[in-house]
This record gives structure tokens, sequence and C-alpha cells, in this order.
């Protein structure tokens, strides 16, 4: 319907209305003008979603009575909201109190799903006049479809009339719709690269996409590990560190993400670990190692170690450990060997020698070898030889062989690790012949030092038994030992045992075992010395128990006073007899002594 049309329509049911209620009502006289009137119209709501509800309410002030009539016009955007639907498929209105008791809205036109961005109304006020205060309240849903962004309802072509349908035009709309807001949620976030990788130092743009792209909400950054990799407001992000971090955009509760690798290539290496070392005396070594710029690239650090001259130093190819063969200079070089670009560092190392020369070589003699050696005893003459200390203090780096003999070898012996032994009683001189050879394998000097050492024999004077046995029983074991005088005899020590008759008591290295009833001699021989003593072996009688001598000969210990026959007789001090016999006789007489005390007191 053409907007002319609508107009005469409205105006041909207004003056309808207002012809009706002059035949029933006197008009006054003189139609007063109505001053400073003011619509207002307000929504409930400012921020909306597709699928909300917006009442939007219109109401009146300022009026002075004289309005009976009134047509206006609602204008709306269409792509954004449309009328809730009421009663005959027209637009749901419902009537504010201003407008009086027998007036009705009256929506003209066709339907709202033919007119679409407008809604049109006639107002019929009838007898009595509206007020001020609200008019209508209109209902609007926000489409589903609607697209992010403010809108605003619109209020033209307002018309207003007295009560004899004179115009009333003095007055003003006061549109508080304006700002409106529709916000569509997010879907989705999606970025550009899921993965990123940056050189530390640099940066590297992300960005972000929305789903839908008009939805509410700005893109928050963040980053797992600032350290490693930032990000500002604009997803711009610095590789700050070699590691690794993870880029997140976020917005209306969805997010997306991206792994960011930092490398940090390597720029140089250097060698470190000499402290200052270049200069090393021969056999003597350096640990060094590789410091790498930047301190934390992520690029390969195998290195491998050379040296110019291998026999001046050489150097472990995996450690960088040094080590100092002869005097003259090197240059130990360390190379990457995984990198693209191989970076190397190199340090000069002079090695020197102190040679063992005669300056040095007269501090070598034996010192402190005073006591005689004693036959059978062992000496380190390394000891007394004051080679160490003559390398030690001169800081010698000669390789030094030492070559060993004796003079006499009947009187003692020695090997070529310096342990001499004596032999027997004499004097014997032992030399010492000391070779320095360099580095290079050549022979810098040749020393002799010479030394006399004496040696003693304390000879065996006799031997006896460490205990007495007279008596054994048939099945007994005993064992004997051997005291030497002097204790510290020099003489082989070595003992012979034997049996006078093995079928009475055998015997074996001292241990004597009763193997029948008899007599017989046991003698030890040490050298030309030796000891006997005779056992009488009894029947063994049952429940008796066994009896073996043990009585402890007085101690001789080298004094010479137990005395023992040198050829073979018997031991005659320090025997002991079988005690039982004399235990029986004193008992016995301890009962006769007193039986007679008894018999003198009963004679009292």
């Amino acid at each position: 319907m053409k907007t002319r049309n609508v107009k005469r329509l409205a105006a041909f049911l207004l003056s309808f209305v207002m012809a009706f209620g002059m035949c029933t009502i006197s008009a006054p006289d003189k139609a007063e003008a109505a001053e400073n009137i003011v619509f207002t119209a307000a929504a409930d709501q400012k921020d909306l979603s597709p699928g909300d509800t917006v009442n939007l309410t219109v109401s009146m002030s300022g009026n002075s009575g004289n309005v009976y009539g009134m047509i206006f016009r609602i204008y709306y955007d269409s792509t954004v909201v449309e009328p809730v639907i009421g009663a005959n498929n027209l637009p749901a209105i419902t009537t504010g109190g201003a407008v009086p008791a027998n007036g009705t809205f009256v929506q003209v036109g066709p339907t709202a799903d033919q007119l679409a961005g407008r809604v049109n109304l006639v107002v019929v006020g009838n007898v009595n006049a509206f007020t001020d205060g609200t008019l209508l309240t209109a209902s609007f849903k926000v489409k589903e479809d609607a697209g992010a962004g403010e809108f605003a309802f619109g209020f033209r072509d307002i018309e207003l009339s007295q009560a004899d349908a004179t115009p009333i035009t003095d007055f003003t709309v006061n549109d508080q719709t304006a700002g409106l807001n529709v916000s569509v949620p997010v879907t989705g976030v999606t970025l550009d690269q899921t993965s990123m990788t940056l050189v530390k130092g640099t940066s590297g743009q992300l960005t972000a996409a929305v789903e839908p792209a008009d939805a509410a909400g700005s893109v928050q950054w963040t980053s797992s590990n600032p350290e490693i990799a930032s990000v500002d407001a604009n997803g711009l992000v610095t590789a700050n560190a070699a590691g690794e971090a993870v880029i997140t955009a976020q917005a209306g509760g969805k997010s997306a993400s991206c792994s960011v690798t930092v490398t940090s290539p390597l720029a140089g290496i250097a060698i470190v670990g000499a402290d200052g070392r270049d200069t090393l005396n021969k056999g003597q070594t350096l640990q060094l190692s590789v410091q790498y710029d930047p301190e934390d690239t992520t690029e390969d650090r195998t290195v491998a170690w050379t040296s110019s001259d291998p026999s001046v130093a050489s150097v472990d190819s995996a450690t960088g450990a040094v080590t100092a063969l002869k005097e003259g200079t090197t240059t130990i070089t360390a190379t990457t060997t995984q990198t693209a670009e191989a970076f190397t560092d190199s340090m000069e190392i002079t090695v020197k020698e102190n040679h063992l020369d005669q300056a040095a070589a007269s501090g070598l003699v034996f010192a402190g070898l005073k006591d005689p050696v004693f036959k059978g005893q062992q000496v380190y003459m390394n000891d007394y030889l004051t080679l160490d200390a003559v390398v030690e203090s001169n800081q010698i780096t000669d390789d030094i062989t030492v070559d060993w003999s004796v003079e006499d070898e009947s009187v003692a012996s020695i090997d070529q690790s310096g342990r001499l032994t004596g032999l027997k009683e004499g004097a014997t001189a032992v030399k010492a012949v000391i070779r320095a050879v360099d580095g290079s394998g050549e022979e810098v000097g040749v020393y002799e030092v010479e030394t006399t050492v004496e040696v003693r024999e304390i000879p065996l004077d006799s031997i006896v038994f460490d205990k007495v046995i007279t008596e054994m029983k048939v099945g007994e074991t005993a064992s004997l030992g051997i005291l030497y005088n002097p204790e510290n005899t020099t003489d082989d020590r070595t003992a012979v045992w034997e049996s006078s008759d093995p079928s009475v008591i055998s015997v074996d290295n001292g241990t004597l075992t009763a193997q029948k009833v008899g007599t017989a001699v046991i003698t030890a021989r040490v050298g030309e010395k030796s000891v006997s003593c005779e056992i009488t072996v009894k029947e063994s009688l049952p429940d008796s128990g066994s009896q073996t001598g043990n009585g402890t000969q007085s101690g001789n210990n080298g004094s010479g006073s137990a005395g023992s026959n040198a050829e073979g007789g018997n031991i005659q001090t320090g025997d002991m007899a079988p005690v039982g016999a004399w235990a029986v006789a004193l008992v016995f007489a301890a009962a006769a002594v007193t039986a007679v005390l008894v018999l003198k007191r009963k004679m009292r």
C-alpha cells in the first residue's frame, strides 16, 4: 500500500471518529494548541544476541490535554529484528496507560510479513484525550541470522490532532533507542599457522580468524613461556631464547594454538680450561673444553680435537685432554663437526723438559741405611736412594730407569725393583745405575750411586719343646711346639719331626697321635739342634676321661737355661710326673690324722 493511501485511510478513520464524538459531546468554542509535547522511545535492554526479544516503549509528556488522535510509524531494520507477531498475524502491541479507556490502536496496512521494516499505527482517542505516560509497548525479536553491530528504531511521519481534527504540529521526538547492539557469539578461532620456527632475536606474525567474522569479543593472546617466546596484543611473536613455547589466541571461550620453536644458531666457539697455562712440562696434562657463542645454541655441540704435532703434545680427539710428550711447540685446535658451517678455535702449547743433568744428579746418594741387614731380612734400597726427591725438587721430566746390582751375590741378592735380601754374614757393595732419557728417546745422563750393606747372622743355640708331655692314652692327640734360643735367630727354623716307634705314637709336624700301649721317643731337629721327650702310652679306661700332660716348661726364651741335649737326650728340667698316686696318698694320710684326733678326744 502506498503511503498516501495509508494517510487517506487514517485521516478518514480519524475524521469518522471525531465526527462521531462531536455528535455526542459539544466541542469547545476554541481549540488550544498543544505546547512542548515530547515523544520518548526507549528499549528495555541494549545488548542483544540472536533470538533475544527487545521491548520498545513509547511514552508522551508535555501534553496539555489537547491530543485526541494520532498516527505514527515505527521504522526498524528488518535485517536485524522483526516484530513479534500477535493476533490476526499482526505485530504484538500493548496499550499503555496514556491511551484513554475508550481509545484504541489500530494497525493499518498489510501484515508485518508484507510490510517489512515499518509498523503503521492509528491511535484513536475517541471522546477522551490522551494523557502523559506510556502510550504503547511493541515487542521485537532479534533474528537468528542477525549480524553483529548497532541498530536503532526510527519514528517519522507522526501526526497529532485535537478534538476538532485540527492538526498539532508542536511536538518533538526523544529517540533513546540509539546504541542497541547485537553481539554474535564466537563459534571458533583459527590461526594462520599451527607451528612456527624463529631464530632468537627475530619476530613472526600470527593472524587469528574468529568465526563468524562479526562475532563479538576481541582476541586475547598468551604465551606458555614468555621467556622463550612472547606475544603482543596483535599476535606478533618475539623469539627471546632457545626453546619451545605455545602461543594461544582466545576469543569468546574458543581458542587456537601455535607451537613455536626458537632456535639459537651458533656464532662461534672458544677454547677454555687452560687458565692461562700455555706451557707444560713433559708428562703434564691439561684438560681443555669449548665455550659456545651463544651459550644456549641449539646447534650440535660436537667438536673434534687435533694437535698440529702429536709428538710434542697429543690431544684426545673426543675429550680435549692434552698430554705433553716432548720439548717443542704445537697447536691444539677444536672444530665443530655437525654444524652447517664449521667453527674452529686454536691455542698454542709449548712443552718444556727439565733434564737430570750433572747439577741435579749431584744430589743422588744413599741416605739413612745405618743398621745391618740380617740374614733372611729384606729391605727396599729405593727407600734409601734420594732419586725421587731429586726428581721432584728439580721437576725432572726425563724418563728414569734404575739398574740394581750387588758385588757379592753370596752375601746378598737384589732384584730390579731394588728389593735386597740378606743371605749370609758379610758385607757387599750395592750399586744403582740411573739412566735419564728425554722426550725424543735420547739418553741425556747415566749416573752410578753405590753403598755398602752389611749382613749379619744370629745362630741358633738350642731348641726346646713348648710343653712337657710324659703320658698319653690310646686314641689321644696332642701337639708340641718349638721354642728357639735365641728367639731372633736368623738360622732356618724348619723342623724335622720323628718318632722312635710310630706304631706307638705317630707325629706329623708336631701333632702327636697315641696309637697303642707302649713307649716312644719324639724328636724334633732344626738344623744341627734337636730336642726329644719320652712318652708312655697307656690303655684308655672306660669313663675315665683322657689325660694329657700339658705342663708348661719354665721360660728359656733364648737364655739357654732350659738346657737341652743336643745329642738327643731327654729333657731333664721341667718334667711333670703323674699326680694320681700322690693324691690318693694324701687322702689316706688326712684320714689317719683325723682318726687319731677323734680317738684322743674320746679317751679324755
